[in-house]
Formats: C-alpha cells, sequence, structure tokens
C-alpha cells in the first residue's frame, strides 16, 4: 500500500527543513513527495533541492505565484496542479496534504494511517491533530473535533478522493471535502494519537486577527448551505474568542454573498445532508460518533 504527498510552499525557508526530516524520518515513505514551489521569493527552492538531489521521491515543481487573494485558495489549486505531474507509472492507494511548516511529531505517522484505512474499507479521510506553542511556551490544540481533520494533515482514501472531486479552492476546503466525503457513505476521523507541531501556526493567528480573513469565512459559510441562524452564532463565538472585528466581518461576508445569491459550493442534496448534520450536532457534540 504505497501513499502520494503532496505540499505547496511559499517563502518557508525558516520552516521546510524540518518538515522533510519528519517526513524522511518516517517508518514508510511516500511513493513520491510532489512540493509545489508557489513562486518563493526566499531561500525555499534552493532547500527542496538540497533533498531532491539525496532522495529520488522528492520532487519539486516550480509554479508562478497566482496572487490569490482569498486566503486557503492555493491548497487545492496547487494540489490539483500537482497531480497532474504525476507520472503514468506511480501507483498509489492514498494521498496525502501536508502543510510544509508543520514538523509529523511519530515516526509511524503514515504508517499508522494507512493500517486505520486498511481495517476500515469505509473510512474515506482521516488525520492528526495539530498544535502549536503560544508566546508563553504553552501547548495549545486548537481543534478538538473528531471528525473534522485539518487541512494541513489530510490523507484520503485515493477512491474517496476521485469520489469528491474537484474538491473547491475555497477558504474552507478542508470542511467541505468531509461533508461531500461523508454525503457519499465515507468516514472521516482525526486520530488525537497522531500529533504534529504546526511551526507556522502562531504566526497565522496573530496575522487573521488582524486581517478581512473572517469575511471570507462568513461568504464560504452561505456558499456552503448554512442557515443563518449558524452564521449568526458562529460570529457571535468569534467576537467572544477572537476580536469584535472579525465576527462582524464575518457577518458582513455571510449577509452580502446572501444579498449577491452567491453560487453554492455543495449540490442540493449535500446541503440537505449538511443542514441535518448540523441539527443533531446541536444536541449531540459527539455527532456523528458514540464515543
Amino acid at each position: 500500500m504505497d501513499y502520494l504527498l503532496i505540499s505547496s510552499a511559499y517563502n518557508e525557508e525558516s520552516t521546510i527543513k524540518y518538515s522533510i526530516e519528519s517526513i524522511i524520518k518516517q517508518t514508510v515513505k511516500p511513493v513520491l513527495w510532489l512540493i509545489v514551489n508557489d513562486g518563493s521569493k526566499d531561500g525555499t527552492g534552493r532547500i527542496i533541492e538540497e533533498y531532491t538531489s539525496k532522495h529520488d521521491w522528492i520532487i519539486k515543481i516550480d509554479k508562478k505565484n497566482d496572487n490569490i487573494g482569498i486566503p486557503g485558495q492555493h491548497a487545492m489549486i496547487n494540489l490539483y496542479y500537482a497531480i497532474k505531474q504525476i507520472p503514468n507509472k506511480v501507483n498509489y492507494n492514498f494521498i496525502g496534504h501536508l502543510d510544509i511548516d508543520i514538523i509529523i511529531d511519530r515516526p509511524d505517522y503514515y504508517e499508522y494511517q494507512i493500517k486505520k484505512m486498511c481495517e476500515d474499507p469505509t473510512l474515506g479521510i482521516c488525520g492528526g491533530i495539530p498544535y502549536y506553542f503560544n508566546n508563553n511556551k504553552q501547548k495549545i490544540i486548537t481543534d478538538s473535533c473528531r471528525w473534522h481533520t485539518s487541512g494541513g494533515l489530510k490523507f484520503y482514501r485515493k477512491e474517496c478522493f476521485e469520489d469528491i472531486s474537484p474538491i473547491p479552492a475555497d477558504i474552507s476546503w478542508d470542511g467541505i471535502d468531509e461533508f461531500k466525503a461523508m454525503y457519499k457513505g465515507w468516514k472521516t476521523e482525526k486520530f488525537f494519537e497522531l500529533e504534529a507541531n504546526h511551526l507556522g501556526a502562531l504566526r497565522e493567528l496573530n496575522r487573521n486577527l488582524n486581517t478581512t480573513q473572517y469575511f471570507f469565512y462568513g461568504v464560504s459559510i452561505f456558499r456552503r448551505g448554512r442557515p443563518m441562524w449558524f452564521a449568526i452564532s458562529k460570529s457571535l463565538k468569534i467576537m467572544k474568542t477572537k476580536k469584535l472585528r472579525c465576527g462582524i466581518l464575518y457577518l458582513h461576508g455571510y449577509f452580502k454573498a446572501l444579498i449577491n445569491a452567491e453560487k453554492k459550493l455543495h449540490t442540493k442534496e449535500e446541503i440537505k445532508f449538511v443542514k441535518r448534520f448540523d441539527r443533531k450536532r446541536a444536541f449531540n457534540k459527539y455527532y456523528p460518533f458514540n464515543d
């Protein structure tokens, strides 16, 4: 059972070595690791080449940066761009998407997930749990939801990935893929025992509090078919845990998308499924699990 690994890199010279080294230490290495150098202006490309010269399974793909203003869109754009570059002779059963500023803690990280997928043929998407250290050196785990997997640590069964493709290049792509998968009967699961150090998380968190990123999240939540009560509830939570401005931007994005009647990212049947899912989650935080 082989897996393909895909990453995007843009000006990551301060973290990319740590990420690559953690993959080299894996007990089961990818049959191919495609790293898209997305127009980096620092030493990222040179560092990738240092490793491609030593490991023939690491491939550097140079690509002009699309200068996309919406955060998160480049992930899916680069993933599908990389897949098109795969030689026909390369066979694989799984596809991993790894953010290049993440260090995988366990050397059996991918071996463990392959084993889990082999044990359960309905498991379509899985992943580990990212953490970071704040300014006080405290270890912070931001996501405790078992069915949701972080975009930077995605691991797909190939059949599931093909079943839900194309995944929209949206800021919330790492939630859209899971609902598409669950709608089609696939399971999605996070393994809390698989931790990974997200080196860039604190930097991203500080930047997000001072940008319009939450506006795009609001737009996305409308395009994903979420009802108004969901958007208001989410914005109030953001105001409480982040900043007032972030929650307002979130609502602004939602209502602007509503007024403009922007195109949905899910089919009508998928939206019905998502709404049923949300209602059940409102009364049972462990849904769709029974633990």
